[in-house]
């Protein structure tokens, strides 16, 4: 339904989302806070506005926006050894 793809990089932490629109984008916030502090706990002050999603029949653009959240939380977790 919905993946994410975290790389934390010398240049910066890089957010990929894909399945919740159209195509795969990047999402600009949640780089931006995991840059600044790479932890799950930084995803927690990030707005994922649901406008930017699609809603079909397998879940509304409210679920994949909370999906994005949960899922990069999870994605950070494992990247620091803690999943």
């Amino acid at each position: 339904m919905l993946g994410i793809f975290v790389a934390k990089t010398d240049a910066g932490v890089r957010v990929a989302v894909t399945g919740g629109g159209n195509g795969v984008f990047r999402h600009a916030g949640l780089e931006a806070a995991l840059t600044k502090e790479f932890s799950p706990a930084a995803v927690d002050g990030v707005a994922v506005n649901a406008a930017d999603l699609t809603s079909d029949l397998h879940a509304s653009a409210e679920y994949r926006a909370q999906l994005v959240k949960v899922q990069t939380k999870r994605a950070v977790q494992q990247a620091l050894g803690n999943a």
